[in-house]
């Protein structure tokens, strides 16, 4: 038994808005999943520890709040000495010391607008 004209039609379209519905409900998870990643840093700052001290003169960091900042710290002395990173006021440090000729990267968010120092 064949399909009158108007039911046919009408059966496309639904058909069509289901498929249509299908995407979208797909696409919105694999959205939602995408949106879970961490966003990347706005600014990467580079530190190198030498003889005691970061970048020759230990400049302080400014940040906003809401700045996401990566910190790439290097142990460039040429004497057996390990450094590391402490920022007080942020509670961010390396999780360990650093040889001389390693790195490593810290990336947070600033909790605060504000003028940070670190040893």
């Amino acid at each position: 038994m064949e399909m009158l004209p108007h039911l046919r039609a009408r059966r496309l379209i639904l058909m069509f808005g289901l498929g249509v519905a299908s995407v979208m409900m797909v696409g919105g998870v694999i959205a939602r999943h995408d949106s879970g990643a961490e966003p990347a840093p706005s600014r990467v700052i580079h530190l190198s520890a030498k003889d005691f001290r970061f970048n020759g003169n230990n400049p302080t960091l400014t940040l906003r709040r809401g700045e996401r900042v990566q910190i790439v710290v290097t142990n460039d002395d040429t004497q057996p000495v390990p450094h590391g990173l402490i920022i007080p006021g942020l509670d961010a440090k390396t999780p360990r010391k650093l040889d001389p000729g390693e790195s490593i990267s810290l990336t947070f968010t600033a909790d605060t607008d504000g003028v940070y120092t670190y040893t």
